[in-house]
């Protein structure tokens, strides 16, 4: 069986600043961005496409809201 990360919830204490950290200074994709019932907001970026010849790749950034993240791209040439 195959499992993949396909989504990962972060709450954030402010959408436009998370946004424009995501977007703007990571590169993501906004692929959504709803207001839903009481203000709420979601919003839904995904990182861009990683570079397909890079085996193994790191990112490591802290969020706005002071989060440390690690995030790995495995690729899946050369597996057995």
């Amino acid at each position: 069986m195959n499992w993949t990360l396909e989504v990962v919830v972060v709450p954030v204490s402010d959408v436009d600043r998370a946004k424009a950290f995501y977007a703007g200074q990571l590169g993501f994709n906004v692929d959504h961005d709803t207001t839903i019932g009481d203000g709420a907001r979601v919003g839904e970026n995904r990182p861009s496409v990683p570079d397909p010849l890079d085996n193994v790749g790191f990112v490591f950034f802290t969020d706005p809201d002071g989060n440390g993240w690690a995030v790995q791209q495995i690729s899946a040439r050369g597996a057995a």
